[in-house]
């Protein structure tokens, strides 16, 4: 799980023609420089490839890679 949500959100940055190294604790805002639409196309894609729905409160808390993942891991 962790190696398709790093390439997930490698893809993101490569779509937004920003490439740069993701790692688990790369922050969103500031590290990969995410704005509220990179968000939400990553998250998007997330419940895309995962075949889920996240909620707004949940996004709320989501602030690193590995916040993403640890969200996936429990069962809804």
């Amino acid at each position: 799980m962790e190696e398709k949500v790093l390439e997930i959100v490698t893809e993101v940055l490569i779509e937004e023609g920003d490439p740069k190294e993701v790692k688990l604790d790369s922050r969103f805002k500031e590290d990969l420089d995410f704005d509220s639409m990179r968000f939400l196309l990553l998250i998007t894609s997330i419940e895309d490839e995962f075949n889920l729905d996240l909620i707004d409160v949940e996004l709320e808390n989501i602030e690193t890679v590995s916040d993403v993942i640890k969200r996936l891991e429990v069962p809804l």
